[in-house]
């Protein structure tokens, strides 16, 4: 007997070639590196592409296109995904693609399905006016796991713990720069974002559109961290920055604990993450195509 309730088992494959690959499958989806899978039932399975077969028509690609020099490499990736298609090895492809931070990412639109081609979905980092919630999605940028960001579990210790710093603004460009910023951040309450970047503590964040083709919508930037109610701090200016500070150093310990519920936001973002893009791509794989 068949139990016509039992949901479905969908399978998907995800290809990453690009370091936001490892924040998708490590941290959204909190999957092993470097093959791994993962039910989600009654939604999608997933599979991180190593050296495992194509046993799936159904594929992940992300890609990165940030800079110029890595856009040839990415066109590669597509190419070799329509010609598995020609031979009805692939039959659905979506795409999770870092794209330039001035939203200059023209290069792509000539393989979507909108236009006649074969990528059916579109996830994009950075505020791209494409987005419309329907083909072309806004996709998060994550964390630097090519600096050896770790997955962290939220504990007791840092929601609770006294620091010593009110803020910080450190980059992390060396291996050394590297575990001071880590220092600093755990030291620290509030962590200054110039535009978008060195998000951390409670951020900061610069809230003006990055220059380029980036969507100047009234949510924007980071309309995704918006809509999701980010805890963060927004400014338009910082010259508005040594007012906040004032009024930083009159908080008490209590109110700070408080705050960093931003730690129990940041799980259920991850949450929300995982259950639109299974949602989607159960959509667009299995039920529409």
């Amino acid at each position: 007997l068949i139990d016509k309730n039992r949901p479905k088992r969908y399978k998907v494959q995800i290809w990453g070639k690009a370091a936001i690959g490892l924040y998708l499958w490590e941290h959204i989806f909190e999957g092993p590196w470097r093959e791994g899978e993962i039910d989600f039932t009654p939604s999608v399975s997933t599979q991180a592409q190593g050296h495992v077969p194509l046993d799936t028509d159904r594929v992940v690609l992300v890609l990165n296109g940030q800079e110029q020099q890595k856009i040839p490499c990415a066109t590669r990736w597509l190419q070799h995904i329509q010609t598995l298609m020609w031979v009805d090895a692939v039959n659905c492809l979506a795409v999770v693609l870092l794209g330039s931070k001035r939203c200059t990412k023209g290069w792509i639109s000539i393989y979507l399905r909108r236009h006649g081609v074969f990528v059916v979905l579109l996830f994009l980092v950075y505020g791209s006016p494409w987005v419309n919630d329907k083909d072309v999605f806004q996709w998060p940028v994550g964390v630097a796991t090519y600096r050896q960001f770790p997955v962290v579990t939220a504990n007791s210790q840092m929601v609770n713990s006294t620091r010593p710093f009110l803020c910080n603004f450190l980059g992390t460009e060396t291996a050394k720069s590297l575990r001071r910023y880590q220092t600093a951040l755990a030291q620290s309450e509030l962590t200054l974002c110039p535009v978008e970047i060195y998000m951390d503590s409670v951020p900061v964040v610069e809230d003006i559109v990055t220059p380029g083709g980036c969507s100047a919508a009234h949510s924007s930037p980071l309309r995704l961290l918006k809509a999701a109610g980010a805890l963060f701090i927004f400014l338009k200016d910082y010259k508005e920055l040594p007012g906040l500070l004032e009024k930083e150093k009159g908080m008490s310990q209590e109110e700070r604990t408080e705050r960093r519920r931003l730690l129990e936001w940041y799980s259920s973002f991850h949450l929300q993450m995982k259950d639109r893009f299974t949602e989607v791509l159960e959509e667009a794989f299995f039920k529409n195509n």
